[in-house]
């Protein structure tokens, strides 16, 4: 990448472009009442959109501030940032670098997949069919599939995570299922892709990201075995072929 470049790649602005609405919407929230408007008149016009549905009305208008623009920007930016933040041209080696390529929405099914490496442990024990039953009901069709893959995957003995108890609460049960899914994430980074970490969690809703980067802060440290390394990019080989 040339300087100039870099040099626009580090605008506010274009670095706004690459964080979810749900973090921005946060930040203009938290601005008095009377620069809120300000706030989010001046996003990029793409940005605007996305998030004037996260704001209550009175944050949104339909009259930008250009006088105000590159400020607001630069103090959202800055309100975002970690203090070692790293730009993404910049960022560390890493197999890891192609999940930024993908979409939110296969960042979501790729957590949902790989949480199904949570849930085998118990499934390869559970005898009892009903539950069998109840657990495909909530597994879309392309997670059962996948599913079967990850069952017969003969590794060494995986943590149970009692998720089967919460199967009488389908929304209960998705919701944990897919918390073990951002943990498992988690732990697949090592200690020195922390700067990887913060620009994934920014890319996820508010919710995910920071669920997501408090487990890895947590866990973080223990490499993937080159096996796992191996399923793990077969995975997003997986989310990104899928139409």
């Amino acid at each position: 990448m040339s300087l100039v470049q870099q040099a626009h790649a580090e605008l506010p602005s274009q670095q706004l472009l690459a964080v979810h609405p749900s973090w921005i919407a946060e930040q203009i929230s938290r601005l008095p009442p009377a620069l809120q408007s300000a706030g989010w008149s001046t996003l990029p016009e793409s940005l605007r959109a996305r998030t004037a549905a996260l704001l209550p009305k009175q944050a949104v208008s339909r009259h930008p501030s250009p006088s105000l623009g590159g400020m607001m920007q630069t103090y959202l930016w800055r309100q975002l940032r970690s203090p070692a933040h790293v730009p993404s041209y910049a960022l560390p080696e890493s197999p890891m670098l192609r999940l930024l390529a993908l979409s939110k929405t296969q960042l979501v099914r790729f957590i949902d997949f790989l949480a199904l490496w949570e849930l085998a442990p118990e499934l390869q024990l559970l005898i009892d069919q009903a539950k069998w039953a109840q657990v495909r009901e909530q597994l879309s069709l392309e997670q059962q599939a996948y599913l079967e893959i990850v069952l017969r995957w003969k590794g060494p003995p995986a943590k149970q995570q009692r998720l089967l108890g919460l199967l009488s609460d389908g929304a209960r049960f998705k919701r944990a299922v897919h918390e073990r899914g951002l943990a498992r994430l988690a732990s697949a980074f090592r200690a020195a892709e922390a700067p990887i970490v913060w620009h994934l969690a920014h890319r996820l809703d508010t919710g995910r990201g920071r669920y997501l980067g408090e487990a890895f802060h947590r866990q973080a440290g223990t490499p993937l075995s080159p096996r796992e390394l191996e399923h793990f990019m077969a995975l997003i080989n997986r989310i990104e072929a899928a139409p």
